[in-house]
């Protein structure tokens, strides 16, 4: 009877209206504000590429001082080059990483082939690679030539291209081959390296520094954490205005629900 009257005063009654307004949107931001925080922590949690860069030379002592680091999953000198990859008569020109064969079986969870070369590439890079040079979108593996520019000589020579599972360059050109140790540590003047967590107050940055490196997407971890700080800023606010509402509704609903009592 109590609940009858309540329903048939939930229609009549504005008081009541607005109580069941503020829990229902109480309850929609607290879905929101979850939804937030579970992003909010698989960002936090997400592996990371960054590019580090060194003043003087690199060193053996340099990649363990890296790997040393609090989450620090791998890292590997680098060298940017341009390759040319040609398939019967079409070449493109990509841009492409160099780095250790352990690093590419670390990051691309692949057996590295240190015999031939090999460039592994992404969904995103494949797919660019297949409408210009019109590969078979169904293979996995296709042998194409390659030359590397300011190569001495002229010929291409044989190679492979691989499709791997990249979340990291999901949405980005990313061609990677591995070269020698002794080589990358000559030639190489940066560092490519996985952190597995996202460096919330700035510790894992200054312990870079402090020791040399600097961060050459410097620009981009400041937005991130600008991002960071405005999905904080949302959670925080979501959680109040929930609350506020959830609380105002229900003392709304207790009133009109003693008033429906009296008249009883």
């Amino acid at each position: 009877m109590k609940i009858r009257k309540l329903l048939k005063l939930r229609k009549q009654n504005d008081i009541v209206k607005i109580a069941f307004l503020f829990i229902f949107v109480g309850a929609f931001v607290i879905i929101m504000t979850i939804i937030n925080v579970v992003k909010f922590y698989g960002q936090i949690n997400e592996s990371e590429e960054y590019t580090i860069k060194k003043l003087d030379k690199i060193s053996e002592r340099d990649l363990e001082n890296i790997l040393d680091m609090d989450n620090v999953y791998c890292v590997s000198p680098s060298i940017n080059n341009i390759v040319s990859i040609k398939y019967y008569v079409s070449v493109v020109d990509m841009p492409c990483v160099m780095v250790s064969a352990d690093y590419i079986e670390r990051v691309f969870s692949v057996e590295c082939d240190t015999n031939s070369r090999t460039f592994y590439v992404n969904d995103f890079t494949f797919e660019k690679l297949r409408q210009e040079m019109n590969l078979n979108k169904d293979s996995k593996v296709i042998s194409v030539k390659y030359a590397f520019a300011g190569d001495e000589e002229a010929e291409y020579k044989n190679a492979r291209i691989v499709v791997v599972e990249d979340d990291l360059h999901a949405d980005e050109i990313a061609i990677y081959t591995n070269d020698t140790d002794l080589n990358l540590q000559k030639n190489a003047m940066e560092f490519r390296t996985i952190i597995t967590k996202h460096d919330l107050d700035g510790t894992l940055q200054s312990d870079f520094e402090n020791q040399g490196y600097f961060f050459s997407e410097k620009e981009a971890l400041v937005n991130w954490k600008y991002n960071l700080e405005i999905w904080m800023l949302k959670i925080k606010y979501g959680i109040f205005i929930s609350a506020i509402a959830i609380v105002a509704g229900f003392i709304m609903y207790k009133r009109e629900l003693k008033l429906v009592e009296q008249d009883c």
